[in-house]
This record gives C-alpha cells, sequence and structure tokens, in this order.
C-alpha cells in the first residue's frame, strides 16, 4: 500500500512539472509574438511617416 501512494505522488508530481513547462513556453511563445506585433507596427509607422 506505501509503495502504491509513493507511485501515485511521483505521478502526480511529473504531471505537474510537465505542465509547468508547458505553461512557461507557451508563455514565452505568446512573449515573441507580441514583441513582432510590436515592431512591425513601429516599422510600418516609420515607413508611413517618410
Amino acid at each position: 500500500m506505501n509503495r502504491k501512494k509513493m507511485i501515485e505522488l511521483i505521478v502526480y508530481i511529473l504531471i505537474v512539472i510537465v505542465g509547468i513547462v508547458l505553461l512557461m513556453t507557451n508563455h514565452l511563445k505568446d512573449k515573441e509574438k507580441i514583441n513582432d506585433l510590436h515592431f512591425g507596427g513601429v516599422s510600418n509607422a516609420v515607413i508611413s511617416v517618410q
């Protein structure tokens, strides 16, 4: 019984770690998209002013 609970605990910890890694990598991709949109908007504004 004790061994079964340890295995269950390890599985839960692995699921949490994988979830955190996925959230962090997804957040980084969102930041890159925001930066691309921002820089694209700035370059378009500069081109239209010239």
